[in-house]
């Protein structure tokens, strides 16, 4: 009788020591991969914030150099580089956008403003490119141009809200995902 009531909290005792083990190792599990997780997402965070900054000094550069394309003070090599750069700056940011996981309705409303964006700075290369060509009246020239540079700044800010609200909403879905175990990562 005792050999058996011993034997029963040792089974008891092995079993309960084998369940805790279990459950520290997935939770030591989780956090890890939620760690890793953070850190990588903290170094997309970190491209995204390059990418915008980069993107915004080629934007300025370019619409600045729009004015004086528009009074042929630049040629038409330096402000189609000027164009090039803003592009490349821009299609590296979309690729660091598109790299969004979770927050995929935010990620799409973002390329949606960086679009809006280039539709105001297209716009805005037409009033140059008739201002070089046509000689239009300075100051309607120069009105327009203020006009389209104020449009593309508020549009800049409320694309860098929704990039901000993007990595936010992305880092808590990512983490809360993973605590749930909804969707695990291949690390």
């Amino acid at each position: 009788m005792i050999v058996e009531l011993g034997v029963t909290i040792l089974t008891s005792s092995v079993i309960s020591a084998g369940i805790s083990s279990l459950v520290s190792w997935k939770m030591k599990n989780k956090e890890l991969i939620v760690t890793l997780k953070l850190e990588e997402k903290n170094m997309w965070i970190n491209n995204i914030n390059q990418g915008i900054k980069e993107y915004n000094n080629h934007l300025i550069d370019y619409s600045s150099s729009l004015m004086k394309y528009s009074l042929n003070e630049m040629d038409k090599n330096e402000i189609a580089s000027k164009l090039i750069q803003c592009n490349n700056s821009k299609n590296s940011l979309i690729y660091f956008i598109l790299q969004c996981e979770y927050a995929v309705n935010l990620r799409s409303e973002a390329v949606e403003l960086l679009n809006e964006i280039t539709n105001k700075v297209n716009q805005q290369r037409e009033l140059a490119v008739k201002g070089n060509r046509e000689k239009i009246d300075y100051q309607h020239l120069h009105k327009g141009m203020d006009e389209f540079e104020q449009d593309i700044g508020n549009l800049n800010f409320k694309f860098t809200e929704k990039l901000g609200e993007m990595v936010r909403v992305e880092k808590i879905i990512m983490t809360n995902e993973i605590i749930e175990g909804k969707k695990q990562s291949s690390i």
